[in-house]
Protein backbone atom coordinates (compact mmCIF):
# COMPACT_ATOMS: atom_id res chain seq x y z
CA UNK A 1 0.00 0.00 0.00
CA UNK A 2 1.46 3.75 -1.04
CA UNK A 3 -1.04 5.52 1.32
CA UNK A 4 -4.36 5.13 3.56
CA UNK A 5 -6.04 8.84 3.92
CA UNK A 6 -9.21 8.83 6.49
CA UNK A 7 -11.31 11.93 7.52
CA UNK A 8 -14.52 12.66 8.75
CA UNK A 9 -15.50 13.36 4.70
CA UNK A 10 -14.19 9.76 3.39
CA UNK A 11 -11.04 7.80 3.12
CA UNK A 12 -8.71 7.43 0.04
CA UNK A 13 -6.73 4.13 -0.61
CA UNK A 14 -4.00 4.36 -3.25
CA UNK A 15 -1.67 1.34 -3.96
CA UNK A 16 0.63 0.09 -6.55
CA UNK A 17 0.30 -3.62 -7.99
CA UNK A 18 2.71 -4.97 -10.23
CA UNK A 19 1.40 -7.45 -12.59
CA UNK A 20 3.17 -10.24 -14.93
CA UNK A 21 0.89 -10.33 -18.22
CA UNK A 22 -0.15 -14.15 -19.43
CA UNK A 23 2.23 -13.30 -22.54
CA UNK A 24 5.33 -12.43 -20.06
CA UNK A 25 5.17 -8.35 -19.85
CA UNK A 26 5.37 -6.54 -17.10
CA UNK A 27 2.42 -4.10 -15.85
CA UNK A 28 1.93 -1.99 -13.02
CA UNK A 29 -1.69 -1.68 -11.72
CA UNK A 30 -1.95 2.08 -9.67
CA UNK A 31 -5.15 1.80 -7.94
CA UNK A 32 -7.04 4.41 -5.71
CA UNK A 33 -10.05 3.68 -3.89
CA UNK A 34 -11.98 6.73 -2.54
CA UNK A 35 -15.05 6.28 -0.19
CA UNK A 36 -17.51 9.45 -0.09
CA UNK A 37 -18.14 9.50 3.76
CA UNK A 38 -21.34 11.87 3.01
CA UNK A 39 -23.21 9.24 -0.02
CA UNK A 40 -21.51 6.43 0.86
CA UNK A 41 -20.60 5.74 -2.69
CA UNK A 42 -17.27 3.50 -2.88
CA UNK A 43 -15.30 4.76 -6.71
CA UNK A 44 -12.13 2.46 -7.64
CA UNK A 45 -10.20 4.20 -10.66
CA UNK A 46 -7.37 1.84 -11.64
CA UNK A 47 -4.45 3.19 -14.03
CA UNK A 48 -2.96 0.50 -16.31
CA UNK A 49 0.64 1.66 -17.06
CA UNK A 50 2.91 -0.95 -19.56
CA UNK A 51 6.21 -1.37 -17.86
CA UNK A 52 7.73 -3.47 -20.30
CA UNK A 53 9.71 -2.71 -23.07
CA UNK A 54 7.37 -4.02 -26.21
CA UNK A 55 3.50 -2.82 -26.71
CA UNK A 56 0.78 -5.10 -24.66
CA UNK A 57 -2.69 -5.58 -24.94
CA UNK A 58 -4.23 -3.77 -21.98
CA UNK A 59 -7.43 -5.71 -20.93
CA UNK A 60 -9.51 -5.66 -17.54
CA UNK A 61 -12.66 -7.31 -15.70
CA UNK A 62 -13.96 -6.94 -12.16
CA UNK A 63 -15.46 -9.63 -10.31
CA UNK A 64 -17.99 -9.02 -8.16
CA UNK A 65 -19.27 -12.31 -6.59
CA UNK A 66 -22.36 -12.76 -4.58
CA UNK A 67 -23.07 -15.72 -2.23
CA UNK A 68 -26.62 -16.36 -3.68
CA UNK A 69 -27.54 -19.83 -1.38
CA UNK A 70 -30.01 -17.39 0.63
CA UNK A 71 -31.45 -14.98 -2.27
CA UNK A 72 -34.85 -14.52 -2.01
CA UNK A 73 -36.83 -14.77 -5.08
CA UNK A 74 -37.79 -10.66 -4.86
CA UNK A 75 -33.99 -10.60 -5.72
CA UNK A 76 -33.15 -9.17 -9.23
CA UNK A 77 -31.10 -7.10 -11.72
CA UNK A 78 -32.02 -4.41 -13.56
CA UNK A 79 -30.42 -1.96 -16.39
CA UNK A 80 -30.95 -0.28 -18.72
CA UNK A 81 -28.34 -2.54 -20.54
CA UNK A 82 -30.39 -5.33 -20.26
CA UNK A 83 -32.41 -6.19 -23.37
CA UNK A 84 -35.69 -6.91 -20.95
CA UNK A 85 -34.57 -3.92 -18.41
CA UNK A 86 -34.62 -6.12 -15.42
CA UNK A 87 -34.99 -9.85 -14.40
CA UNK A 88 -34.96 -11.97 -12.31
CA UNK A 89 -31.51 -13.45 -10.96
CA UNK A 90 -32.19 -16.79 -11.69
CA UNK A 91 -31.91 -15.94 -15.29
CA UNK A 92 -30.44 -18.74 -17.58
CA UNK A 93 -31.39 -22.29 -18.49
CA UNK A 94 -31.29 -24.90 -15.41
CA UNK A 95 -28.62 -24.24 -12.83
CA UNK A 96 -26.69 -22.07 -14.77
CA UNK A 97 -26.73 -18.86 -17.17
CA UNK A 98 -23.89 -16.34 -18.48
CA UNK A 99 -24.73 -13.06 -20.80
CA UNK A 100 -22.26 -10.45 -22.08
CA UNK A 101 -24.11 -6.88 -23.04
CA UNK A 102 -22.88 -3.68 -24.56
CA UNK A 103 -23.25 -1.23 -21.29
CA UNK A 104 -25.70 1.62 -22.29
CA UNK A 105 -24.36 4.43 -21.16
CA UNK A 106 -26.49 7.78 -19.32
CA UNK A 107 -26.04 11.50 -20.42
CA UNK A 108 -22.99 11.54 -17.69
CA UNK A 109 -21.44 8.59 -19.58
CA UNK A 110 -22.13 5.70 -17.04
CA UNK A 111 -23.89 2.66 -16.93
CA UNK A 112 -25.96 1.51 -14.12
CA UNK A 113 -26.77 -2.05 -13.01
CA UNK A 114 -29.01 -2.66 -9.44
CA UNK A 115 -28.71 -5.95 -7.64
CA UNK A 116 -31.63 -6.25 -5.12
CA UNK A 117 -33.64 -5.85 -3.07
CA UNK A 118 -32.10 -8.02 -0.62
CA UNK A 119 -34.65 -8.73 2.49
CA UNK A 120 -31.53 -10.46 4.41
CA UNK A 121 -30.10 -6.67 4.34
CA UNK A 122 -33.34 -4.81 4.89
CA UNK A 123 -34.60 -4.10 1.24
CA UNK A 124 -30.80 -2.13 0.44
CA UNK A 125 -29.97 -3.51 -2.64
CA UNK A 126 -26.33 -3.33 -4.30
CA UNK A 127 -25.66 -0.54 -7.04
CA UNK A 128 -23.09 -0.57 -9.88
CA UNK A 129 -21.89 1.81 -12.01
CA UNK A 130 -19.39 1.84 -14.45
CA UNK A 131 -17.69 4.31 -16.60
CA UNK A 132 -18.48 2.97 -20.39
CA UNK A 133 -15.30 4.59 -21.99
CA UNK A 134 -13.47 2.37 -20.02
CA UNK A 135 -15.55 -0.76 -19.29
CA UNK A 136 -17.89 -0.70 -22.37
CA UNK A 137 -19.10 -4.09 -21.53
CA UNK A 138 -20.99 -5.77 -18.50
CA UNK A 139 -20.60 -9.93 -18.43
CA UNK A 140 -23.55 -11.65 -16.17
CA UNK A 141 -23.63 -15.23 -15.08
CA UNK A 142 -24.87 -17.63 -12.17
CA UNK A 143 -23.87 -20.94 -11.31
CA UNK A 144 -26.09 -22.64 -8.86
CA UNK A 145 -24.72 -26.22 -8.52
CA UNK A 146 -23.93 -27.13 -5.55
CA UNK A 147 -21.96 -25.98 -3.61
CA UNK A 148 -21.04 -22.94 -5.48
CA UNK A 149 -24.42 -20.59 -5.61
CA UNK A 150 -22.65 -17.70 -7.30
CA UNK A 151 -23.97 -14.66 -8.96
CA UNK A 152 -21.36 -12.66 -10.90
CA UNK A 153 -21.73 -9.23 -11.97
CA UNK A 154 -18.43 -8.16 -14.51
CA UNK A 155 -17.86 -4.96 -16.03
CA UNK A 156 -15.30 -5.31 -18.70
CA UNK A 157 -13.08 -3.92 -21.18
CA UNK A 158 -13.96 -6.62 -23.74
CA UNK A 159 -16.77 -8.59 -24.73
CA UNK A 160 -16.81 -12.17 -23.80
CA UNK A 161 -14.50 -14.00 -26.61
CA UNK A 162 -11.54 -15.52 -26.67
CA UNK A 163 -8.11 -13.12 -26.77
CA UNK A 164 -7.31 -14.95 -29.86
CA UNK A 165 -10.42 -13.74 -31.48
CA UNK A 166 -10.20 -9.99 -29.65
CA UNK A 167 -6.51 -9.67 -31.29
CA UNK A 168 -8.51 -10.72 -34.85
CA UNK A 169 -10.60 -8.57 -34.71
CA UNK A 170 -8.57 -5.89 -33.99
CA UNK A 171 -10.65 -5.09 -30.64
CA UNK A 172 -7.25 -5.69 -28.29
CA UNK A 173 -5.91 -1.53 -27.04
CA UNK A 174 -1.92 -1.90 -27.20
CA UNK A 175 -0.45 0.50 -25.23
CA UNK A 176 2.80 1.27 -25.97
CA UNK A 177 5.98 0.62 -23.69
CA UNK A 178 5.04 3.48 -20.90
CA UNK A 179 1.57 4.34 -21.86
CA UNK A 180 -1.50 3.76 -19.68
CA UNK A 181 -5.27 3.30 -19.99
CA UNK A 182 -7.45 3.72 -16.80
CA UNK A 183 -10.81 2.00 -15.85
CA UNK A 184 -13.35 3.00 -13.12
CA UNK A 185 -16.57 1.74 -11.45
CA UNK A 186 -18.56 3.13 -8.52
CA UNK A 187 -20.43 0.86 -5.55
CA UNK A 188 -22.97 2.08 -3.22
CA UNK A 189 -25.85 0.20 -1.42
CA UNK A 190 -29.39 2.01 -1.63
Amino acid sequence: MKSLEVSDSGAECVCHIPVKTANGGDMLIARVWMLDGGTGVLELTDTVINKSEMPLPAMMMYHINFGAKHLDDGVQLTSESLPEKALPWRFGEGEHGIFCVPAIAGDDGWSGIRFGPFEALGGLSFNLEIDTATLPFLQIWRNQEAPAHIVGIEPASHRWTSRRKLAEDGELTLLAPGQSRQFRLRIHFS
